[in-house]
């Protein structure tokens, strides 16, 4: 049994919702790789110019 839920309190006062710690990461992975998907490309393109403005 895997526990990766979280429960943050502060004497009973302050409590901040339970929330998965692996479904977190899986969705912030998926956020990274569209960022990369999206702006990597527009970079390694511009590099390519640069190098060949050089020659």
């Amino acid at each position: 049994m895997v526990r990766d839920f979280l429960l943050v309190q502060w004497d009973d006062r302050w409590v901040w919702p339970n929330f998965n710690i692996a479904d977190s990461l899986l969705v912030f992975g998926a956020g990274l790789l569209l960022l990369q998907a999206f702006f990597a490309d527009s970079a390694a393109h511009a590099m390519k110019e640069d190098v060949g403005a050089e020659n």
